[in-house]
């Protein structure tokens, strides 16, 4: 918890007791006792409250509290905590004794989310840290009916482009950079191997607590490489006894989205079990504007329905561990099996005749275990280990060619199939992952901690092509990966807390073990790759006053090359070995600006500078064909701003956020495959967008601790071009339009039975049915329509 200076306690309390004094009388207690969240968590700076009197005192470091010269008889104290539901506890005074109590506060699901009062949660602590990090609290996003995607799509720096709707191929770009170059994470765990290997995109929201984005910077702990920052999705914490979740969202376009989470932790033992599960479905039958032929083959505009685009989705896990022993703050096990089917429309950019028969498949399987434990009071012990294995396949072996009205208007002989590859498909991989994470850190007093990680991964690849009959099965070959990354941190920072510095060191460690066919076709023995390499870095931040921070960023990143990218997935992306890894300098220069901790009107304002200089950048380059493959872009720098800002009014029942982004992202290759685009961006990123959103919520509408909210958004993106500026035919096909998105909502929360809270939530997202187009120029939903129950126990 926050440290409070002893004379700043003091005074508060003096203050209290003061102006209470004279309420007082010859007849009083005294009344002492806790105050803790249902983790067992103590809660320093809540405030207690004698109700009706300005008697009252702050919580200290412990949580507790001692409040004197209380009246005897029955008397009310009101507690009160950023984030959780202000409590009433009636004691009996008796005179000249001391009664105790102990307080356990309720979080508060209405609470408008990152508010700063006088208590610090977990994200304002990272935020005042040195690290380069956003944090996103998702109270309220919980109750909308957004995906992880377009939450991610609202913060400043961070663009998602989606091939589709729901189910469809995501692409979270972070300061220009994109795809693997941004690792994500659940709990600290990658997300393939926790079992959400197919976007960020579709995990569901009510099991997220916050998102931190780490922007060109990856924290040691982490034991990971990226090279523009990493996305750390975090799940609630446990409380004591009994908890859960559950959701449920129906909405245009054939959309169902069911999930739950549900726990139980004993007081006591500490042991405890937790389960979560998901199940999504789309049709995704949304009009498009496509040309079509008529029967003379003369062709002409038309807005159809997509009809091959179905996706579903289902999965679940269970964990059982145990939680604050002496000997393990937690020792648990994790199991998860996930399964998803997903139809396949057209390639990449919509260019060519649309798919009937295409499918894509998949599922994976693992168990990961975590131990964490402190030795004694300055040294602690952090491990998670993990395996995954994973299968996806692709058919297509269709000899029907169909029309956007989803007719087969022609049929192929019945050797001649393949819509999306030509000769078809029927092809399945297989790949098994082992990840482990093993971390210490020593704190060497009060000001100096050290940290060390390191983290090993295993990756292998094999596959069959079940319509090869002759020649070499390149899938029927067993390709791997190992990768190694360590990194040992050193963190300062005074004992005012004005000052914190973290000076890390990384190590990146990679073993590719692959076979190419010679030019017979003929498999030669296995070839093997080695690439060491190190990193560096540093991040400080310095408070000049409690209103402004500076913070200072920079590391010079490595990247290794992906499994998919060396060896391509086996399904639509063809292999490239020679794949180097990236490398940036990465610097972030950041100003916080923010408003008196006890104002009528909070606010704060946020700007970020940045800069990426950037070698041997991978990038997938697309085809009109179905089959893509990696390249490097060889030197690339990106530079830009972002700034955000938001406020509270009408006793912060109103808040306004609002956030821009500007990046230059250009290819500066001399040499190489990109050469002749020299100067140009880099296409198919946006470079200039901003987001706003509005909330206003209203207390008590019918009866007590009821609520209605009442929000808006819009997002703009200016025009980007999709291929290389210099290579000519820029017409409108190689052009994103600009695009304005605007969309409404209203939330009604109440209490249920059994102490649950409920909210209905009704939202409409692109309002004005604007046409929205991605990257490839795939075009998305238009106008939809939402509906969403969740129940918060």
């Amino acid at each position: 918890m926050m440290k409070v200076s002893p004379i700043y306690f003091f005074l508060v309390s003096l203050v209290f007791s003061l102006t209470g004094f004279a309420q007082t009388n010859s007849t009083t207690g005294e009344v002492n006792g806790t105050v803790k969240d249902k983790s067992d968590q103590a809660l320093q700076l809540a405030t207690v409250t004698l109700k009706g009197t300005t008697v009252g005192t702050l919580t200290d470091e412990s949580g507790g509290f001692s409040l004197e010269g209380i009246p005897v008889g029955s008397q009310t104290l009101q507690i009160a905590y950023a984030g959780f539901e202000m409590q009433e506890i009636v004691v009996d005074v008796i005179e000249g004794r001391s009664v105790s109590v102990e307080v356990i506060m309720q979080e508060s699901i209405s609470e408008l989310d990152d508010v700063l009062i006088l208590g610090e949660s977990e994200a304002q602590k990272l935020e005042r840290s040195a690290q380069a990090v956003n944090v996103i609290d998702l109270k309220n996003v919980k109750l909308a009916t957004l995906d992880l995607g377009e939450v991610l799509a609202r913060t400043e720096g961070v663009a998602i482009q989606r091939a589709g709707g729901l189910g469809s191929g995501t692409r979270v770009s972070m300061n220009g950079l994109t795809d693997d170059q941004i690792r994500i994470f659940i709990d600290g765990l990658p997300l393939e191997l926790a079992g959400y290997p197919f976007g960020v995109a579709n995990v569901p929201v009510s099991l997220i607590e916050r998102v931190e984005v780490y922007k060109g910077v990856v924290p040691v702990r982490f034991g990971a490489d990226a090279l523009g920052g990493s996305i750390n999705l975090v799940t609630p914490e446990m409380g004591a006894g009994l908890f859960g979740s559950a959701s449920y969202q129906i909405g245009s376009f054939g959309t169902h989205r069911v999930s739950a989470d549900v726990g139980f932790r004993a007081p006591k033992s500490g042991v405890f079990v937790r389960g979560s599960g998901f199940y999504d479905f789309a049709r995704n039958n949304y009009n498009v504007d496509v040309t079509a032929a008529d029967e003379r083959g003369q062709s002409f505009d038309i807005t159809v329905p997509r009809f091959h685009d179905r996706y579903r989705a289902d999965g679940g896990n269970f964990t059982i561990g145990v939680k604050d022993k002496r000997w393990a703050d937690e020792l648990s096990v994790t199991g998860y099996i996930v399964d998803f089917a997903r139809q396949v429309q057209h390639n990449n950019s919509m260019t060519q005749l649309p798919f009937g028969k295409p499918e894509s498949l998949g599922n994976s399987i693992g168990i990961n275990t975590t131990y964490r434990v402190g030795i004694g009071d300055n040294f602690s012990l952090d491990f998670v280990g993990g395996y995954s294995r994973g299968e996806r396949s692709f058919v297509d072996t269709s000899s029907c060619r169909f029309n956007w009205l989803g007719e087969c208007f022609l049929r192929l002989p019945n050797e001649q199939i393949g819509e999306a590859i030509n000769g078809g498909t029927d092809r399945v991989v297989e790949d098994e992952d082992i990840f482990v994470r093993a971390s210490a850190e020593w704190k060497i007093n009060l000001s100096n901690r050290i940290r060390i990680t390191t983290a090993p991964t295993y990756n292998s690849r094999t596959g069959d092509d079940r319509l090869r009959v002759q020649g070499v099965d390149l899938l029927n070959t067993e390709s791997s990966l190992e990768t190694w990354v360590s990194g040992v941190e050193h963190q300062f920072g005074d004992s005012d807390k004005r000052l914190e510095n973290r000076l890390f060191f990384k190590h990146y460690r990679q073993t590719g073990v692959f076979q190419l066919p010679d030019r017979f076709n003929r498999l030669p023995e296995e070839d093997r790759s080695i690439t060491s390499l190190f990193g560096y870095g540093n991040v400080t931040s310095f408070r000049w006053t409690e209103r402004l921070t500076l913070k200072v960023s920079y590391e010079y990143a490595t990247r290794l090359p992906r499994r998919d990218e060396v060896f391509g997935d086996g399904l639509e992306i063809t292999a490239n070995p020679l794949l180097k890894p990236e490398r940036s300098h990465n610097a972030n220069l950041e100003l916080n600006l923010k408003s008196k901790i006890i104002t009528s009107v909070p606010w704060r304002v946020r700007a970020n500078g940045f800069l990426r200089i950037t070698q041997d950048l991978i990038t997938l380059v697309p085809t009109f064909a179905f089959l893509n493959s990696y390249f490097n872009v060889f030197d690339a720098t990106s530079v830009g701003a972002e700034v955000s800002g938001r406020v509270s009014l009408f006793s912060e029942r109103l808040t306004v956020d609002a956030n821009t982004t500007y990046q230059s992202f250009r290819n500066l290759s001399d040499e190489g495959l990109f050469r002749d685009f020299k100067g140009d961006r880099i296409p198919n990123r946006p470079y200039f967008f901003a987001n706003a959103n509005a909330r206003y919520g209203i207390e008590s509408p019918i009866k007590s601790q009821d609520r209605i909210d009442i929000f808006a958004n819009t997002r703009f993106v200016y025009q980007f071009f999709r291929s290389w500026e210099s290579a000519g035919n820029l017409g409108n096909s190689s052009v994103i339009p600009t695009q304005n998105i605007y969309g409404a909502g209203v939330s009604y929360t109440s209490s249920s039975l059994f102490g649950a809270r409920c909210t209905l939530t009704a939202e409409v997202q692109n309002l004005t049915d604007q046409v929205v187009f991605d990257f490839f120029g795939v075009q998305r939903p238009g106008r939809a329509y939402f509906f969403k129950l969740t129940t918060q126990f």
